[in-house]
């Protein structure tokens, strides 16, 4: 399950997809969003915001919960709802930076007692020159991601919702910061500069 399916999320959505896991549950609050996770290989696309989210996700998993979660929002009930949905021994994958500390969360009861790793994913933590097995340097993942971009493995033209100037970049930056519903495939086009 991927929470989240903003730019990272739905790169994670796509990775996870060519890694094979099934079923593949994207979420994410904005409708279009869950749209395109469905297009780019989502088994299902859920609301996290439902009231049964927790007992369809149960469902979907046959009563065993999630294997494996990315949780891409950094959003503390996010991670509440992750833990909540996950199986015996199940990984939660932190990539979202959660920053704000979260009483809610019962350690004993959704990690400890199932077993639940939660792993940080902050790129400072990995090796900086040489790879060693499950830990990739950064120049190891942006060759694979390339490659798997031009195999067709992975797709971003759907993702791309506007192309900007360079020039334009204080505002799309400010814009950034301030809409929240910022496009969430907007790229700047260097070709001309």
């Amino acid at each position: 399950m991927v929470m989240g399916q903003g730019l990272l999320g739905i790169f994670s959505t796509q990775f996870l997809r060519n890694s094979g896991a099934m079923p593949l549950i994207a979420a994410d609050l904005n409708p279009a969003r869950r749209e395109l996770a469905l297009k780019l290989g989502a088994d299902y696309a859920l609301d996290p915001s439902d009231q049964d989210f927790v007992k369809t996700v149960k469902e979907i998993t046959n009563g065993k919960g999630v294997r494996a979660t990315v949780e891409v929002t950094g959003i503390s009930s996010a991670m509440s709802q992750a833990l909540e949905c996950a199986s015996w021994m199940g990984r939660i994958s932190l990539l979202g930076c959660t920053r704000v500390s979260d009483s809610a969360v019962d350690y004993y009861t959704q990690v400890h007692k199932p077993g639940v790793k939660l792993i940080g994913a902050h790129n400072f933590v990995r090796p900086k020159v040489e790879s060693y097995p499950h830990h990739w340097t950064h120049q190891d993942d942006c060759k694979a991601i390339l490659q798997m971009i031009a195999m067709k493995r992975i797709e971003v033209l759907p993702i791309v919702s506007r192309i900007e100037d360079p020039g334009n970049a204080p505002r799309v930056y400010n814009e950034l910061c301030d809409d929240p519903n910022f496009p969430m495939g907007t790229v700047f086009d260097w070709r001309n500069v």
